[in-house]
């Protein structure tokens, strides 16, 4: 009965497509779940054309901005020491408003490399295109991270509207536990679609995006892979690797399945493993830009079980914007006549020594260490981040390379903080009651909407340049809550006493491509 279920879920796709081909349309509600399409093998060159994309689904139709005519764009796999090599080629048309809403160019999302390189302030016109070329180091973590546009003023309408994708590096041999490397694997990008707000926001410019029709086209999508209401067919006992990446305009989403007889076990936050690893959590509480890594296991005493998802838009309290509910995608647990398979142990990883953990380190200033403070603010409609809305010359501190600095945020109840190059570590922040933040552990991204201010850490680690910093709701880093920091100094500094701290970090020289090896252990 189990394999006999499992071909009618693999079978049942022609179905679907022969429904959809009758019905004209392209995305039918409760299609099997299916992977985003790849884009290239590490090393290879990788194009993504950003043109027009149709969306034609049940109850809205609309054109839009995206990667390749698709909704998300590919997934792109490197190793770590591997190069990154994206070719943009911008497709879309001119437009004649002078507000370059058509123009683009590329960021790398989480990644740590070269700001030289991960170019956001670069403008590539309709018509045009350029090559992004990455180094990325050997001693650089595997994970999940992610892609979009970034262009000033227009990440609104661009990664806002669609255009994103997935970039993996892939785990290498040694440096998880063999079966988490052996896990099955589901990419499963979530994109939360405010109609009304696109379509507001295409008004101030000429063509024909976002001009929705349908039955419903002023309504909010939820959409995982470009998919509707996916149906995942899941094995009972078995474990499932899901890489999960959240992108909206500006709403929040918290996700959770609806049955406890399927559990979520984290494993990664934003392309960094936990400190101590799995940890179980009933709610996955992520803003835009954020990703993280679960395990999921069904036992199979419920056959269809819920991943739900509940995303809050934010205003004031005069608008009283209510949150809107989701079914995100329906497991279908198939009874296996294997075992289940075993709880996961606990694991730790060696970490890159730009990611050793900084919690017992004191900062010396005249070492180039350094204390900060970034406010994120609304303002009489005006978006600031400390006090300013942001322009090419906002440099709101300049440090060293090779430093380690604290920095307070505040106004998280409200905005995403994220900031490119570096990740930051928790290093004072709130009890969280759902498991998901905890002291120690890394981000890119942040937000939490009970708690206001935290405390966070990062090394200046080894690049020189400008790093962004900014709200990760697309609206407001379009209006000016972004900032700069200048790292200045010698190209290549490192923190040196991250091995003081922690003897098993490791670096470029002596990382999985030099020889040196990086392992993990169990703890009881």
């Amino acid at each position: 009965m189990a394999r006999s279920r499992l071909i009618a879920a693999m079978c049942g796709f022609k179905a679907w497509l022969q429904l959809a081909d009758a019905l004209g349309v392209q995305n039918v509600a409760g299609a099997p779940f299916e992977n985003p399409d790849e884009c290239n093998k590490a090393g290879e060159w990788c194009t993504l054309t950003l043109d027009v994309a149709e969306y034609n689904g049940p109850s809205a139709q609309f054109l839009t901005r995206g990667y390749n005519g698709q909704m998300p764009g590919p997934t792109i796999r490197i190793s770590p020491g591997s190069p990154l090599n994206v070719a943009i080629v911008n497709g879309l048309e001119e437009d004649d408003t002078g507000l370059s809403p058509n123009s683009t160019n590329f960021h790398a999302h989480g990644l740590h490399v070269d700001p030289g390189g991960d170019d956001v302030f670069l403008h590539i016109g309709p018509g045009s295109e350029h090559k992004f070329e990455y180094q990325v180091y050997a001693d650089h973590m595997s994970g999940s991270f992610y892609y979009h546009p970034h262009l000033h003023l227009t990440s609104s309408l661009q990664a806002g509207g669609g255009a994103t994708g997935m970039i993996i590096i892939d785990d290498q041999p040694g440096e998880v536990p063999e079966w988490l490397m052996n896990m099955d694997e589901k990419i499963v990008i979530v994109q939360h679609l405010d109609l009304a707000t696109l379509a507001g926001l295409q008004t101030q410019y000429n063509g024909n995006l976002w001009e929705v029709t349908g039955s419903d086209p002023e309504a909010e999508l939820l959409l995982v892979n470009g998919q509707t209401e996916p149906v995942m067919a899941v094995e009972a006992g078995k474990w499932t690797r899901w890489r999960l990446l959240f992108s909206s305009l500006e709403s929040y989403g918290t996700f959770e399945l609806d049955d406890a007889s399927c559990e979520m076990q984290l494993v990664a936050k934003d392309g960094a493993y936990l400190p101590e690893a799995p940890r179980a959590v009933t709610s996955l509480p992520i803003a835009p830009g954020m990703r993280c890594d679960i395990a999921v296991r069904c036992d199979g005493t419920v056959e269809t079980v819920n991943f739900v998802a509940v995303t809050q838009t934010l205003g004031p309290p005069s608008l009283n914007i209510q949150p809107n509910t989701f079914k995100a995608i329906s497991l279908e647990v198939v009874p296996s006549s294997n075992d289940p398979e075993p709880d996961l142990p606990i694991f730790k990883v060696n970490r890159p020594c730009y990611m050793a953990s900084s919690l017992d380190m004191e900062l010396d200033e005249e070492e180039g260490d350094a204390l900060s403070h970034v406010t994120m603010t609304i303002a009489q409609g005006a978006f600031h981040m400390n006090g300013v809305l942001y322009s090419a010359d906002n440099i709101f501190e300049d440090v060293q390379a090779g430093g380690l600095i604290e920095m307070e945020v505040e106004g998280l109840a409200e905005h995403p903080y994220h900031q490119h190059i570096n990740h930051f570590q928790l290093y004072s922040t709130a009890e969280d009651p759902s498991g998901f933040f905890k002291q120690g552990d890394w981000h890119d991204t942040y937000y939490r909407a009970d708690e206001d201010n935290t405390v966070v850490r990062f090394f200046t680690d080894r690049f020189t340049g400008l790093q962004v910093l900014h709200c990760h709701f697309f609206p407001h880093q379009d209006g000016g809550m972004m900032a700069l920091m200048d790292i200045s100094g010698e190209e290549g500094s490192v923190y040196d006493a991250a091995e003081q701290y922690d003897p098993t970090c490791y670096r470029d020289d002596n990382g999985l491509s030099g020889g040196g090896g990086v392992f993990f252990f169990f703890f009881s």
